[in-house]
């Protein structure tokens, strides 16, 4: 076998691995906060096509950057610049009346 062969192969292994990690990697380049869970389903499961695309869904899903209570979490989104404060006053008040 020839060099060309065996270039083609690793070649043709590297997509292989790209396409089949790609939920993971999408986590891990979005900094997902269920990383470790889309990884180990990838892992685990990936091999077969309802596993991958599990994984693939839970990668895309919303990520929860900062758990804790509502009020808190807007008011780390407006310190942050995520809202303006027309946006954190109306929050405020709402939480608030809750």
């Amino acid at each position: 076998m020839n060099s060309g062969f065996w270039g083609l192969f690793v070649v043709i292994i590297l997509v292989f691995c790209v396409i089949y990690f790609f939920p993971s990697i999408l986590a891990l380049a979005v900094n997902h906060h269920n990383f470790t869970t889309i990884f180990i389903i990838n892992i685990l499961l990936g091999w077969c096509f309802i596993g991958w695309i599990a994984a693939l869904i839970m990668a895309f899903l919303p990520r929860n950057k900062a758990p804790g209570k509502p009020l808190e979490i807007a008011q780390r989104r407006f310190a942050s610049g995520e809202i303006d404060m027309t946006t954190y006053e109306t929050l405020k008040q709402t939480l608030q009346k809750s």
